[in-house]
């Protein structure tokens, strides 16, 4: 999952949540980024959301072991939450209340400045959980209230809106596929209160469920594609209450295996590495208290990372 803080976004702040139920410092200093995937200081950093539940949350990048912290906002009673970097690791979207009651989405290039708004609603909605399409033309999200959640894309520098799920129900966290031509996403449209992984064309054409609910799993959240397009990560809640662990599947839906089993504490939000050999998620460990994690694509070899050194760290895209 890419929900934000507890002010003026009450639905937003529910959907988090009810991901947590149940469930270091570091040195900041200037950080140069260069223009391309291939010869970027970006390549193999993360990005992530830290600081208090209060409505003053800021963007970080930090090195892939948890290493020279930067941050990148710095805005007193300015929210801002939901990074995700451009497939070319030039641009980062992110959700933000800085010019508006609502939560919008905004990008900014790397290192922080040309900061622009894309969405412009003026609505009851609430905007969340970017996702980029690989040519950065396009970008998908998830918008709530007042009656549904649904899967909406946008062009990357504003402008035609359009939403690409069925308006009932609930359907959020998008993913684009590497190649571009699917959303991976989680719905409830035809189980009540249970979230599945779905998997739609681009343009909302030809909707699949991926996952199959069981008496045993509560929910599928978050999916996030490998980069080679062949596999799909997601956050899993098993049995009544208990916090959710991470999964890993084919692109089709089979071979599920479970990488994570922990009692009591929250582990969402699962992202590839660039490379697909390593997975980032964050780890609640109680309401607003959250660290992130990497692993091992199969489950293996798990690191703290320090991050902001805040009481809470989330919603990281590596």
């Amino acid at each position: 999952m890419r929900g934000v803080r507890p002010v003026a976004a009450g639905m937003l702040v529910a959907l988090v949540v009810a991901a947590l139920v149940g469930c270091g410092s570091s040195t900041q200093t200037s950080l140069t980024f260069g223009p391309s995937l291939g010869v970027g200081a970006a390549v193999g950093k993360i990005v992530f959301g830290g600081g208090p539940w209060d409505g003053n949350g800021d963007l970080y990048v930090m090195n892939a072991d948890g290493s020279h912290v930067v941050r990148l906002t710095n805005t007193s009673g300015i929210d801002e939450d939901f990074p995700v970097w451009s497939f070319d690791r030039t641009k980062i979207a992110f959700v933000s209340n800085r010019d508006s009651a609502n939560y919008e989405i905004h990008t900014m290039n790397a290192n922080g400045s040309g900061m622009h708004r894309v969405t412009h609603t003026g609505t009851q909605k609430r905007w969340f959980a970017p996702s980029w399409s690989p040519n950065g033309k396009r970008i998908a999200f998830a918008g709530v209230g007042p009656s549904s959640w649904d899967i909406y894309t946008v062009n990357a520098d504003g402008g035609a809106l359009k939403r690409l799920t069925p308006g009932s129900g609930s359907s959020c966290d998008p993913s684009w596929s590497p190649d571009g031509t699917k959303i991976a996403y989680s719905s409830n449209i035809d189980a009540w209160l249970v979230m599945q992984i779905w998997v739609m064309n681009a343009d909302g054409s030809n909707p699949q469920r991926l996952t199959t609910y069981s008496g045993e799993q509560q929910g599928d959240r978050g999916p996030d594609w490998s980069p080679d397009g062949t596999s799909i990560v997601f956050g899993r809640s098993f049995g009544s209450g208990n916090a959710p662990d991470i999964l890993r599947m084919k692109a089709d839906g089979s071979q599920v295996r479970r990488l994570t089993k922990t009692l009591g504490e929250c582990e969402s939000s699962p992202r590839w590495s660039p490379n697909g050999a390593r997975i980032a998620y964050w780890n609640g460990t109680g309401p607003y208290l959250s660290r992130i994690h990497t692993m091992d694509a199969h489950g293996s070899n798990i690191q703290v990372l320090a991050g902001s050194g805040k009481p809470d760290d989330r919603h990281e895209d590596w």
